[in-house]
C-alpha cells in the first residue's frame, strides 16, 4: 500500500513539474522579441530610417530645366517620385514642339546661308558664262539679237586699271576720239578664249583707223598678287598685243556696265558713246567684222 502511494505521489509530482515547464515555455515564446522596459534598444543598423516610409510632403517633384539645364533625359526617366504618364506626355509634346522649332530655324538659317554663299560665289569668284553661243564656220554674217543694254546711246563709264603687258595704268578715257571694243572676259571662260584671236586680228587690221580693243579680266581664282602675272602669261601665249587690264576694281567696272554673264562686249564710238552691246561670244570673225562697221564706218568715210 505504501509503495503504491509513493508511486502515485511521484507521478503527480512529475506531472506537476512537466506542466510548469510547459507553461513557462509558452509564456517565453509568446513574448519573444519584445524587450522589457529595462532592456537595451536594438542595434542602430536594425532601426528603420527616420521619416520612413516617406510621406507626401517628403516627395519632391522631378527637377526642372532651371535646375538641370541641358539634361532632358533626367526629367523623362520616370524613375523619380512624382513622375506620371501625364507629366511625361507634356514633356514629350514640349520637346517635339521645340524640335520642330529648331528644325525650322535651322532650315531658315540654311536657306539664308545658301543664298549668302550664292552671292559670294557670283561676286568674288567666277561670274556666270554664256553657254548658248553657237560658233559658225565660214564668212556667213550671223544676225545677232538686238541688245537691251541701258547703256546704248549713253557715255561709256570711264575706269582705270593696269595693263598686264606694260604694267602701266590705262584709262578708257585715254582712247577718246578712237573707236573701242570693250570686252569683259576671263581665262576660265572657254568662249572668251576662243574669240580672243579674232579680236587680235581685228586690232591689227584696223590699227590705222585708230581702232583699239580693251579686254577687262574678271573672276580669276588666284590670289591678288598672282593675278597680273597669270593673265600676262595667257596674253603672251595667245599673242595678244592690245591692252588686257586687271585691277581690284574689276567688279565695280563690271557692275557699272551691267555685265551679268561672260563674255560680253561693248562697241564705243569716237565720241565715247556706247552704240552696241553683245552678250556672249561672236559666232565667227565675219560677224564681228560686220558689227565693227557701226564704229568704223565714220572713220572710213572721212578717209
Amino acid at each position: 500500500m505504501t509503495r503504491h502511494l509513493s508511486a502515485v505521489v511521484a507521478i503527480a509530482l512529475f506531472a506537476a513539474v512537466t506542466l510548469m515547464l510547459a507553461t513557462t515555455a509558452c509564456s517565453t515564446s509568446g513574448n519573444q522579441g519584445v524587450p522589457d522596459s529595462g532592456e537595451a534598444n536594438p542595434p542602430a543598423a536594425e532601426q528603420p530610417a527616420e521619416g520612413y516610409p516617406p510621406t507626401l510632403e517628403a516627395q519632391e517633384p522631378a527637377p526642372t530645366d532651371d535646375a538641370y539645364p541641358g539634361s532632358p533625359e533626367d526629367e523623362q526617366s520616370g524613375d523619380g517620385p512624382g513622375d506620371s504618364e501625364g507629366t511625361q506626355g507634356q514633356d514629350s509634346q514640349a520637346e517635339d514642339s521645340q524640335t520642330e522649332g529648331n528644325t525650322g530655324d535651322t532650315a531658315d538659317a540654311g536657306d539664308e546661308a545658301s543664298e549668302s554663299d550664292d552671292l559670294v560665289e557670283i561676286e568674288v569668284t567666277q561670274p556666270p558664262m554664256v553657254e548658248d553661243t553657237v560658233f559658225v564656220q565660214g564668212d556667213e554674217v550671223v544676225e545677232l539679237p538686238e541688245s537691251d543694254s541701258p547703256l546704248i546711246g549713253q557715255p561709256a563709264p570711264d575706269f582705270t586699271m593696269t595693263d598686264v603687258q606694260t604694267g602701266e595704268e590705262v584709262s578708257l578715257g585715254d582712247y577718246e576720239g578712237q573707236p573701242v571694243l570693250l570686252n569683259f572676259w576671263g581665262t576660265w571662260c572657254p568662249p572668251c578664249r576662243l574669240e580672243m584671236p579674232w579680236f587680235q586680228t581685228a586690232y591689227e587690221e584696223h590699227a590705222d583707223e585708230g581702232f583699239v580693243v580693251v579686254a577687262v579680266d574678271v573672276g580669276e581664282r588666284v590670289p591678288p598678287e598672282m593675278l597680273e602675272d597669270m593673265v600676262k602669261r595667257f596674253a603672251d601665249s595667245a599673242g595678244l598685243t592690245f591692252p588686257v587690264v586687271v585691277g581690284d576694281n574689276a567688279l565695280d567696272v563690271q557692275e557699272a556696265y551691267g555685265v551679268a554673264a561672260f563674255p560680253t562686249s561693248f562697241l564705243i564710238d569716237e565720241d565715247g558713246t556706247v552704240v552696241d552691246a553683245h552678250r556672249g561670244a561672236y559666232p565667227n570673225y565675219a560677224t564681228l567684222e560686220g558689227h565693227l562697221t557701226q564704229i568704223l564706218g565714220e572713220t572710213d568715210g572721212e578717209g
